[in-house]
């Protein structure tokens, strides 16, 4: 009796084991082109041509929501360090990408994958005019830190004290999470 228990257990286990490992297979990823409108080649350009710049540590996926049918995956996050601007702690990030309505595909610009959950990132992000959230859409707004981590930051801190702000950059926005905005 206790044998064929035990069959039936490792019999049922091995099942939903090889049903989790088959789910979301059939996802593909469909990525398109993207245009940087900005020179993002050295940290100086890069920190001149957008409006905030932090390390941050990814806590979750809030929700995906969709403009025009893409895709934009919100993300709860914690601000460990702001490097360019003074950001609350606990705020929105959204990236562009993320999984399509119908749940059949991931579409994202190309060369860049959604942030981890529980990883932290050099994060440099812009404030879209018409909504005050946070914004990355392309892999060049985001480093995932690793044990090199303190020469980067420092390394983009020097960047910011020497910024290259593109001459076509007319505007800078306050992002809502902006803490001038929250006393």
């Amino acid at each position: 009796m206790k044998r064929k228990l035990l069959i039936i257990i490792i019999l049922l286990l091995s099942t939903i084991i090889l049903v989790k490992s088959n789910m979301n297979k059939d996802i593909k990823f469909n990525y398109h082109p993207i245009l940087n409108v900005y020179d993002m080649s050295t940290p100086e350009k890069a920190v001149g041509a957008v409006d905030y710049v932090f390390v941050a540590k990814i806590n979750s996926i809030k929700e995906t929501i969709y403009s025009d049918y893409e895709p934009y995956t919100v993300y709860n996050i914690t601000i460990l360090e702001n490097i360019k601007g003074n950001l609350l702690t606990d705020i929105t990030l959204t990236q562009m990408g993320g999984i399509s309505k119908s749940k059949k595909e991931y579409i994202l610009p190309s060369d860049t994958k959604l942030l981890k959950q529980g990883k932290t990132y050099l994060i440099l992000s812009y404030v879209p005019e018409y909504n005050g959230d946070l914004q990355i859409n392309s892999n060049y707004n985001y480093i995932e830190l690793n044990d090199s981590k303190d020469e980067l930051i420092t390394r983009y801190q020097q960047a910011y004290k020497n910024e290259e702000v593109p001459e076509q950059k007319k505007d800078s926005f306050i992002s809502k999470y902006d803490i001038s905005l929250n006393q």
